[in-house]
């Protein structure tokens, strides 16, 4: 492993955070919201730091409790990005960060089984939820080492074909703590997709999601998650869904997270509506013109006549005969 100095660390975090605003546990023991850029200045102030959000991960995060660290090369897997290791106690954290953050969809699905199988194969802790790791960048409290290489799911190919089947009976008995959260995750917020229109005001619509959300987490695991993880997940669902989510159709989804709709009707409709909103700035610029005598320049009015690639070639001629009136109104245009 190659020992990482604090100035290195501190550019790695900075290229690599996603996150305007993290969350933080001071030297008091006290959980605050500080920006990134205040984190990196001040590290020696916090012991951990928000690494991933409940809708995305940007790193794979494990929390290993016995004091062999260098685990991962008995499994052929690739250099961790970041091993934060605890001056006190020699517990660390192994960090594997991503290239492009994972949210939804079957990249998700398969970064979860990637996950479990790493965690079984370097017993690591199952009830660690991978979202608040330690500050590696607070050289005082930790010893930190790594490749600072950031990878693509891609990467683990190999690991995940050897590995997660043979992991799957233990994952079965015990699914880690990361899985139930993805997993809580997605069943709830298509469920919030779904009833969002049945509801006028968000506090109801909190409550119905929450509701959902304890429901979920009682009957799909052996083991719950804690309930306060349970409200916060449901909170963050709500708030995108309320403020964000697009008001969606009966039959445009099937609710298993993909779109019915052919790829070839999505880009006719989006180019039908691009036309749409290129005829009515057209057509209100050219009365503002009529109406206010003001001069059109050359270049926008050459540029207006050319056909435009989204309206048909014969459209000005068929809905304007601009040519001559802008010609007098340029004429007319007092010299400078």
């Amino acid at each position: 492993m190659i020992p990482q100095t604090s100035l290195q660390v501190k550019q790695f975090f900075k290229e690599n955070n996603r996150f305007k605003t993290i969350q933080c546990q001071t030297i008091k023991d006290e959980w605050v919201f500080r920006s990134g850029n205040h984190v990196a200045e001040y590290p020696e102030r916090f012991k951990r730091i928000q690494i991933n959000a409940t809708n995305l991960t940007q790193a794979l995060a494990f929390d290993v409790d016995h004091e062999d660290p260098l685990i991962f090369s008995d499994y052929g897997l690739p250099a961790p990005t970041i091993i934060t290791i605890n001056k006190d106690n020699g517990k660390s954290h192994i960090l594997y960060y991503l290239k492009a953050p994972v949210s939804v969809g079957k990249a998700r699905e398969y970064m979860i089984d990637l996950y479990d199988g790493i965690t079984t194969a370097i017993n690591a802790d199952t009830n660690y939820t991978g979202r608040i790791a330690k500050n590696y960048m607070n050289e005082k409290a930790f010893r930190v080492y790594g490749s600072l290489k950031s990878y693509e799911l891609a990467d683990f190919g190999d690991f995940t074909k050897k590995h997660t089947k043979a992991s799957a009976e233990a994952k079965k008995s015990k699914i880690s703590y990361f899985s139930r959260n993805c997993a809580l995750f997605d069943t709830v917020r298509f469920y919030a997709y779904k009833t969002k229109k049945d509801f006028a005001e968000y506090d109801d619509f909190y409550d119905c999601v929450h509701k959902k959300a304890i429901s979920e987490n009682q009957t799909a695991f052996d083991e719950p998650l804690p309930l306060k993880e349970v409200k916060d997940t449901a909170k963050s669902i709500a708030v995108w869904t309320w403020n964000k989510s697009p008001e969606l159709e009966p039959g445009k989804w099937n609710w298993d997270g993909y779109e019915k709709k052919p790829k070839e009707e999505v880009s006719a409709s989006r180019a039908n509506e691009n036309r749409k909103r290129l005829k009515a700035r057209l057509s209100r610029r050219l009365e503002e013109l009529k109406t206010d005598k003001i001069p059109i320049s050359c270049k926008f009015f050459d540029k207006a006549i050319k056909p435009h690639k989204n309206l048909s070639p014969n459209y000005y001629q068929d809905n304007y005969s601009e040519g001559e009136e802008s010609a007098s109104m340029l004429s007319e245009a007092p010299s400078e």
